[in-house]
């Protein structure tokens, strides 16, 4: 059903998170989009929290993204518009 797509997708991101991407890079992931059960941040509460300023943590942001849009579309071929 749809909701087993979306479940199956969303452990896909998870795992690819988790595996590929640095601490910082995740934890900036994870409170951006508001993961694990919490509410998504702005880069001001990002880079208090990992040691960036607002304008790296936005600059981290973006290189992450395209790490996982990258390694996701190696494992299945989809995300355009994931994150």
């Amino acid at each position: 059903t749809g909701e087993e797509v979306y479940d199956d997708t969303d452990e896909i991101v998870r795992n690819t998170i988790k595996d590929r991407l640095s601490h910082k890079e995740r934890v900036l992931i994870e409170m951006r989009f508001g993961i694990n059960n919490d509410r998504p941040h702005n880069f001001r509460e990002i880079g208090e929290r990992v040691g960036y300023t607002k304008q790296r943590a936005e600059q981290v942001d973006k290189i992450a993204k395209k790490k996982v849009k990258f390694w996701l579309g190696k494992k299945r071929g989809f995300v355009e518009d994931y994150l």
